[in-house]
C-alpha cells in the first residue's frame, strides 16, 4: 500500500529499478503494483539541459548532446585557463544567466541574475564588482582568487564587507561569495573555456549549404537591401526543418540595417552563419528571427581571428562565438534616464570568445538561450 506521497513501492530502497529511494517512479519505467520498463525510443526528459532528443533504452532515459556544450549553461564565457582575459559589464546592465571568465567586471547598477565566475587562481581582484545598485541573484565564485567592490570604499551586494580575500567565504543576500577555489562551478566554467575551441572545430567541420561572399547591408543609398532576408529557398539551397550553414567573408551593416533569418515556419531549422571576416553591425541594427525560428536555433560564428563588434542599441538573437577576437555589444543610450527597450541593446542567446573579452556597455540586456538545435 502506497503512503503519504509515494508513486510506488517495489520493497527496496535501490534506484534503477523503476522505483526510486524516494518511492517514485523513475523516468523511462512505469508502475503498478510492479514496474516495467518503457519501450526503447520512447521520448523522456533525462533533466540535462545540455542534451536534446532524450529517449529510452533499456529503462534508462539517454539524450544527445548539444554541439555547442560550452554555451549550455553560461550566458557569457571569456577566455581560457592560459590568459588573463576580462568578462566586463558596463553599469545599467541586465544579465540573466551566468557569466564565466578568467577576470570578470560587473558594472555599477548592473543586474545580474545568475552566478558569476572568475577562473583566475591568484590574483586578489580576480572578480571586481561596482556597487550603487548592483544586483546580484546567484553565487560569486573564483578559482581561489579575491572578489573586490569598487570603489574599495564600498559594500559588495548583499555583504557588509568590501572584500572576500582569496581563500575565504562569506555568505550574501543574494548567494555565496566563494574565493577558495573550490566552488562547483569552477570546473565547469573551465570546461566551458576548454570547449570553446571544441565548439569552433565542430562548426568548421559542418558542411557548407550556401556560400554568400562578403554581405553588407544598406539602408540608403544605391545598392539598399535592408532588410535583407535568409529564407527556405531564398538563397537556393537554404530549407525548412534543416541545419543550414551559410557562409560568408564578412558580415556588415549600415545605421539601421536588419538581417531577418526566416525558419520558413518550421521549429527544427537551423541557422550557422560562419563569417571568415570582421562582424561590424553599426547603431540600430538587428538581427531577426521570424516564422518560427527561435534564438535556440541560430548559431553566429567568427572563423577568423577578426572582431565581432555590435553597435548602440543593436538587438539580435543567437550563440554569438568569435574564438580569438573581442566580442562587444555596446549598449544602449549613453544618458542616465531609463530608456524603453527601443533605447537598450538587447540579445536572446549567449557570447563566447575564447581568447579575448566579452564587452556588454551600459543599457544591455543579455538572456541566455542555450544553442539547442544544433546537435
Amino acid at each position: 500500500m502506497l503512503g503519504g506521497e509515494e508513486e510506488c513501492d517495489d520493497g527496496d530502497p535501490d534506484p534503477g529499478d523503476g522505483c526510486d529511494e524516494n518511492c517514485a517512479v523513475e523516468e523511462c519505467w512505469t508502475c503498478d503494483g510492479t514496474c516495467t520498463q518503457l519501450a526503447d525510443d520512447t521520448p523522456c526528459d533525462d533533466g540535462d539541459i545540455c542534451t536534446v532528443a532524450d529517449v529510452c533504452g533499456s529503462g534508462i532515459c539517454t539524450g544527445t548532446p548539444i554541439l555547442i556544450q560550452a554555451a549550455c549553461d553560461w550566458v557569457i564565457v571569456a577566455g581560457d585557463p592560459t590568459r588573463r582575459v576580462q568578462a566586463h559589464t558596463r553599469g545599467h546592465s541586465e544579465i540573466n544567466g551566468d557569466i564565466c571568465g578568467e577576470r570578470i567586471k560587473i558594472g555599477q547598477t548592473s543586474t545580474n541574475n545568475g552566478s558569476v565566475v572568475g577562473a583566475d587562481t591568484s590574483n586578489s581582484r580576480t572578480i571586481k564588482i561596482g556597487t550603487g545598485g548592483t544586483t546580484i541573484l546567484g553565487d560569486v565564485a573564483t578559482g581561489g582568487g579575491g572578489i573586490r567592490a569598487t570603489p574599495g570604499s564600498a559594500k559588495l551586494p548583499g555583504l557588509d564587507q568590501n572584500e572576500v580575500a582569496p581563500g575565504d567565504t562569506a555568505v550574501g543576500s543574494g548567494g555565496l561569495y566563494d574565493a577558495t577555489g573550490t566552488h562547483l562551478l569552477v570546473p565547469e566554467c573551465n570546461a566551458a573555456q576548454d570547449g570553446i575551441d571544441t565548439a569552433a572545430a565542430a562548426l568548421d567541420a559542418l558542411t557548407s549549404t550556401v556560400s554568400l561572399g562578403a554581405v553588407q547591408i544598406k539602408t540608403n543609398g544605391s545598392g539598399a537591401n535592408s532588410p535583407f532576408t535568409i529564407a527556405p529557398g531564398s538563397p537556393a539551397g537554404v530549407t525548412a526543418g534543416a541545419v543550414n550553414v551559410i557562409d560568408m567573408d564578412g558580415l556588415r551593416s549600415t545605421v539601421g540595417g536588419e538581417l531577418i533569418l526566416d525558419g520558413g515556419a518550421d521549429p527544427a531549422t537551423v541557422y550557422v552563419l560562419r563569417i571568415d571576416g570582421k562582424i561590424s553591425m553599426t547603431a540600430r541594427s538587428k538581427i531577426t528571427a521570424t516564422n518560427g525560428l527561435t534564438p535556440e536555433n541560430v548559431v553566429i560564428y567568427n572563423s577568423s581571428r577578426k572582431p565581432c563588434n555590435f553597435g548602440i542599441r543593436v538587438q539580435g538573437v543567437g550563440t554569438v562565438i568569435c574564438p580569438d577576437g573581442k566580442l562587444k555589444l555596446n549598449g544602449g543610450d549613453a544618458d542616465d534616464e531609463e530608456v524603453s527597450d527601443e533605447g537598450k541593446a538587447i540579445w536572446d542567446g549567449a557570447f563566447l570568445s575564447g581568447r579575448s573579452k566579452v564587452f556588454l556597455g551600459e543599457k544591455t540586456r543579455l538572456t541566455h538561450y542555450p544553442p539547442l538545435g544544433l546537435f
